[in-house]
């Protein structure tokens, strides 16, 4: 068989930490395959453990908890974090949501109000992520107004399987040993709707841009000159072959986030730096996304399943 492999990265080293000293909480969800659809968002709310709440914790590592007999199904999963809004004004009137389809009513509803992704994962990644030793996602803490997020979960299911349960989740590990640096996270590119985006069938090679203005970029700073960017998660569909996103300065390109030539959706790895980028005010950021659809008969729209964009 064949397999892609990074053959630069900067964290080819091991993290190395004390598991007496981190605080381990995973959450699973819930999912039964009904056989009639081969795509599916499925959403479970959850709060985070009152210790966390009451004191920040430093997460510096998740893993991703498979399923046995679904492993080929879990395409993605994304931590979004809800606002206080979802408190004050959601859990307020509401019930705390059931496990379901992420974009029926209620959850559409719910998750008006849940908006930061903060952890992601996808095919092909590694089944446990640690972060450079320096570096720490915060989770917590009286002062923080995220208690609650969802999990969503993409579900592939081509053959359309039925009657198989499915508990895959996320284990977090926490702790109160404090990091040098908390890092956040943002994402760049196409709209994934029916009309964000659409592709000709027999094209070889289909170029898109899509861009984040000055004024689109500025909006990530808040007190800070400068951001650093340690790691980037390029992300296409089946169609997808290359991916780039650069740093635009005074009109000239200075730095790449992405520069992956060849793009495999079989293998989504987080690709890390082996120099931090820095983005500035006014910097803008282009990503250029490369399709290839030659041996297609019909156009590929922009959409959530893993056969569109």
């Amino acid at each position: 068989g064949i397999k892609s492999v990074p053959l630069i990265s900067s964290l080819n080293n091991v993290v190395k930490f004390n598991l007496d000293e981190v605080d381990q909480v995973e959450y699973r969800v819930n999912y039964t395959f009904d056989g009639l659809k081969d795509t599916v968002y499925h959403c479970a709310m959850f709060k985070l453990p009152d210790s966390w709440i009451k004191e920040k914790r430093h997460l510096i590592r998740y893993e991703t908890l498979y399923s046995p007999g679904t492993e080929e199904n879990l395409h993605h999963w994304n931590l979004v974090e809800c606002g206080s809004e979802f408190e004050e004004i959601y859990l307020k009137n509401n019930d705390l949501l059931q496990q379901g389809e992420c974009f029926s009513g209620e959850w559409l509803n719910a998750i008006q109000h849940c908006r930061k992704i903060s952890l992601v994962w996808a095919v092909g990644g590694a089944t446990i992520q640690d972060f450079p030793e320096d570096l720490a996602y915060p989770m917590g803490g009286p002062d923080e107004e995220t208690r609650y997020f969802y999990l969503e979960i993409h579900f592939d299911n081509p053959r359309l399987k039925k009657d198989i349960t499915d508990n895959s989740g996320v284990r977090l590990y926490g702790t109160k040993n404090y990091r040098k640096n908390e890092f956040g996270v943002f994402t760049v590119g196409a709209s994934e709707n029916y009309g964000g985006l659409i592709v000709p069938p027999g094209a070889d090679t289909f170029r898109a841009n899509y861009g984040c203005s000055s004024d689109c970029v500025n909006k990530f700073f808040e007190e800070q000159e400068e951001i650093k960017v340690f790691s980037t998660l390029p992300h296409t569909h089946l169609t997808g072959k290359e991916i780039y996103t650069k740093v635009i300065r005074d009109g000239k390109e200075v730095a790449y986030l992405a520069n992956n030539k060849y793009y495999d959706f079989n293998y989504q790895y987080y690709n890390f730096l082996n120099k931090p980028v820095s983005i500035k005010k006014g910097d803008e950021l282009v990503t250029e996304c490369v399709y290839t659809t030659k041996n297609k008969k019909e156009f590929t729209y922009g959409g959530l399943s893993t056969r569109e964009e």
